[in-house]
């Protein structure tokens, strides 16, 4: 079956003058009438029945290098949001000129109460924000009712608008920072970069973090529509919301795959990054602030995100959200 991009990554931005708890659970806003032909992928491997049976899937983590300033590197950031009366923080991505992606618990608990207060921060950095560029504050926000009502963990995305101007500068967000294109309906198996900002030990919420991973397995956490796939790593609260990418590129020149296959950069390099996932939760048995033990533990080395797809089935699928807002930025 096609996979398509939906819109392409933007352009480098012009140039920038230099100066809440990790969602668990135990595997025992808006519903929109835009929607793309049907493309549902069938499911690739399944999932594991316990803690111990493993292994877990491979991955590699590191604190993202070089400057936050830099596109593509500018369009991630740190979310702060009040819910249920608390403080939160989460990670969140620029997807459009005003438009932000993050995990739909960042902005509603899932029984129907939308979160407050909601300012994003692209760059985030030991300092705070960056300093002469600043956060924004938001004007609108769009998850799928099978999250906002129900705690759907299948449909945990969502998208917030952000203001046409923010605290240090006079601009939308995209005009600073650049923004990522989006992509929908791949199997479950592709190479993927994921970023947050995790703020539990052993982080401390003030550096990007990265993590490298094949998608391993997806499965229907809820039965329905829709399913969550997975992916190494031990990212902690904080990276909640932060992008899964296909085709993450380098701020310098890109060079085509030496092998000439396109299935080794599936997206296609120079048309990157797209926005493929991000991260919602980890999967959990029992016991799951501990790593496994014999008998019972959590997949603490694991990381969830709700497939995105785009199709006529579902008029709340990623594609449908994601869309309302670029709509009404």
């Amino acid at each position: 079956m096609k996979r398509i991009p939906i819109h392409r990554s933007s352009s480098r931005p012009p140039p920038i003058s230099e100066d809440s708890d990790f969602e668990t659970f135990d595997t025992s806003a808006i519903a929109l009438d835009s929607a793309m032909p049907n493309q549902i992928q069938s499911t690739f491997g399944s999932p594991p029945a316990n803690p111990q049976d493993g292994p877990y899937p491979p991955f590699q983590r590191w604190s993202m290098q070089g400057s936050y300033q830099v596109w593509p590197r500018s369009i991630h950031g740190k979310l702060f949001l009040t819910l249920d009366g608390k403080d939160r923080v989460c990670s969140a991505t620029v997807i459009g000129r005003s438009v932000i992606a993050t995990a739909a618990h960042c902005v509603s608990n899932g029984r129907g109460t939308w979160g407050t207060n909601f300012l994003f921060c692209p760059g985030y950095n030991q300092s705070g924000p960056l300093n002469g560029i600043g956060c924004w504050a938001t004007r609108g926000v769009y998850a799928a009712n099978a999250y906002h009502f129900r705690g759907d963990y299948d449909y945990d995305y969502a998208c917030l608008i952000t203001n046409p101007t923010g605290d240090e500068r006079f601009s939308a967000i995209g005009d600073i920072t650049g923004y990522s294109g989006l992509t929908y309906n791949w199997p479950s198996s592709q190479l993927t970069i994921a970023f947050g900002y995790p703020v539990a030990a052993p982080f401390n919420g003030d550096v990007i973090q990265q993590i490298a991973s094949v998608e391993w397995y997806e499965t229907d956490t809820t039965p329905g529509d829709q399913a969550s796939k997975y992916i190494g790593g031990d990212l902690t609260a904080g990276a909640d919301g932060g992008g899964w990418f296909l085709s993450w590129r380098h701020p310098t020149a890109e060079f085509p795959d030496t092998d000439n296959n396109r299935f080794t950069d599936p997206a296609g390099a120079m048309n990157g990054p797209f926005l493929n996932g991000l991260t919602s939760h980890r999967r959990c048995r029992m016991n799951c602030s501990n790593p496994p033990s014999a008998g019972a533990g959590e997949f603490w080395q694991e990381m969830g995100s709700p497939v995105f797809r785009s199709t006529e089935s579902d008029n709340q699928d990623a594609s449908d959200i994601f869309n309302a807002c670029l709509r009404n930025q």
